[in-house]
């Protein structure tokens, strides 16, 4: 299913192109149509739940979402490189990336360490009120929270 993309892609002439519109080999039920692997291809991309649309993104940007602005999406989709490379090599690795992500989604579970107006809005007391608000948050969740790490994933909280 991984190459699907590319076979989908491929001239008319190509030899991938023209063997997906090969019968598929063994018997079929009586008055039923002739099978090609298209056919093949595509009842195995619905049983794996993937839309053929998604075979095309042979990279699978993770920054696309559906109802996405169009300008946004197009530009994602020109993207020549791996997203989530990239990412692993600015944030050190895939195992600080995935643990980014984690506390990336713990924080976001926790309405009480949201920000209940935007920080440039507020005036410097707000913002006072609001950082210690949010420590006193922190402090009622210590065990998800690594406070050895303050400069690794210490950072991570703070943004």
């Amino acid at each position: 299913l991984r190459w699907f993309g590319h076979v989908l892609c491929a001239d008319g002439d190509k030899v991938c192109r023209i063997g997906s519109n090969l019968d598929v080999p063994g018997k079929r039920p009586k008055r039923r149509p002739k099978q090609r692997w298209l056919d093949t291809l595509h009842a195995n991309l619905k049983l794996a739940r993937i839309h053929p649309d998604q075979a095309h993104d042979r990279m699978g940007n993770p920054l696309i979402q559906p109802g996405d602005n169009p300008d946004i999406t197009k530009e994602r989709h020109a993207g020549t490189f791996d997203v989530r490379k990239m990412a692993s090599f600015l944030y050190g690795g895939d195992d600080k990336l995935r643990r980014r992500a984690e506390i990336l989604a713990f924080v976001k579970s926790k309405p009480e360490l949201h920000d209940p107006i935007p920080v440039e809005f507020m005036t410097r007391e707000e913002r006072i009120d609001n950082a210690a608000r949010k420590i006193v948050a922190m402090t009622d969740n210590l065990e998800q929270i690594d406070a050895s790490d303050f400069f690794g994933e210490g950072m991570y909280f703070q943004s």
